[in-house]
């Protein structure tokens, strides 16, 4: 379970600390205060391997996906300054993990294999490149995310990986259509469950005059009468 979130020049945030994490925690702020980027941070972290999870948080937020460093990598950086590295520090119980991106201009590909070059054009620009490093226990990660013709790779140059799984993560979006409908499905399995009490408690922390009324429809059936 994460216990502490650390976000350094991320998205809004020249710097922020999160701590007092618990099974269910809830954020809570004005619009454009933030809450996302949390939890972006957390899923970027978690799911880092990904050379998609980019593409993925421009998807949930509405915005265009596109293969371009413009649209996926310069908005990640606070006040797009890409001389500042991003830090996503998250502390677990027994361990912590640690992702930095850097925007790398001076990075080429000209000493990869042809297996790795196959994958871009050869005009490709060594500004298309996005380092990272990765730490989670005893798995420790650097390389490049480089994008080229045929979407984002994710190049490897050091790794020590014994055998530590990274925790699971799920990322639901408001955006997404069928959002409301998951929430509410949730919602009522959680009500079958005789937790509707929790639920108005953990609501009643972000507003403490909040309640939650059930009214149960009654439908009758009408049938056609017979002589």
């Amino acid at each position: 379970m994460i216990k502490q979130v650390n976000l350094e020049n991320f998205r809004g945030f020249n710097s922020i600390e999160l701590s007092d994490f618990g099974k269910i925690t809830l954020i809570s702020g004005k619009n454009n205060s933030g809450k996302s980027s949390v939890l972006e941070g957390i899923f970027l972290a978690l799911d880092y391997r990904a050379p998609d999870s980019f593409a993925v948080l421009n998807s949930v937020r509405g915005l265009p996906v596109l293969t371009s460093p413009a649209v996926l990598w310069e908005p990640l950086f606070f006040n797009l300054l890409k001389n500042n590295d991003i830090s996503i520090n998250l502390k677990f119980e027994d361990r912590e993990l640690k992702l930095k991106y850097s925007w790398d201009d001076a990075f080429s590909l000209a000493n990869e294999t042809p297996a790795v070059l196959k994958q871009f054009i050869s005009s490709a620009h060594p500004t298309y490149s996005l380092k990272f490093s990765f730490i989670y226990g005893d798995i420790a990660e650097s390389g490049h995310f480089i994008m080229g013709v045929q979407g984002i790779f994710r190049n490897i140059e050091h790794e020590q990986k014994p055998f530590t799984p990274l925790p699971v993560i799920q990322y639901f979006h408001f955006s997404r259509s069928n959002s409301n409908a998951l929430i509410a499905e949730l919602f009522g399995i959680a009500v079958r469950k005789n937790k509707k009490g929790q639920i108005i408690e953990i609501l009643k922390i972000i507003e403490r005059k909040i309640s939650v009324k059930f009214r149960i429809r009654a439908v009758k059936k009408f049938y056609p009468k017979h002589d």
